[in-house]
This record gives structure tokens, sequence and C-alpha cells, in this order.
């Protein structure tokens, strides 16, 4: 037994969730082509990210950059929020 199952305070007559779950998982069982289903889902890759919204994404972003970084320092402190320290 776990030194944290050991030290958890007394529950009266609250059923033990391990025990519970033991004697469930016993009882339970997948077949194998349902667990097959269940892994297959759960690995499965992710739909192919929509092109055109990625390159707009970078293009804005890419711009954002630039403009940013060559804009003078007065004109990047100025859109600076009020109260953020940099």
């Amino acid at each position: 037994m776990s030194p944290q199952r050991q030290q958890r305070p007394d529950l009266g007559d609250a059923p033990d969730l391990d025990r519970l779950l033991d004697a469930w998982a016993e009882r339970v069982r997948l077949g194998d082509d349902r667990a097959e289903q269940i892994r297959a889902a759960v690995i499965a890759d992710p739909p192919a990210m929509d092109q055109r919204w990625w390159l707009d994404l970078v293009g804005r972003v890419t711009a954002t950059v630039l403009q940013s970084t060559t804009m003078p320092a007065e004109a990047r402190r100025a859109l600076v929020p009020a109260g953020y320290a940099w």
C-alpha cells in the first residue's frame, strides 16, 4: 500500500474508490475490436489545417513584426498599454 493511501483521513463508511474501480475493472472488459476503435480514435491524425487560413495568419504576423520592428522607438512605446512594464 502506498504511503499516500495509509495517511488519508478516516472517511467512515465511505466506499474505497480504488477497490470500487478494481471490482469494476474485473467485470467490465472491452472486446479487442472496440479497444482498437478507441485506440485509433485517440491517436488519429487531426484534420488538415486550412492552408489559406494558415498563410493569412503567417502573413499578418509577419507584417505586424516587420511594422513594429521598423517603426521608431517612440512609436513602439506609444503602442504599449498603460501600466504594462517591459
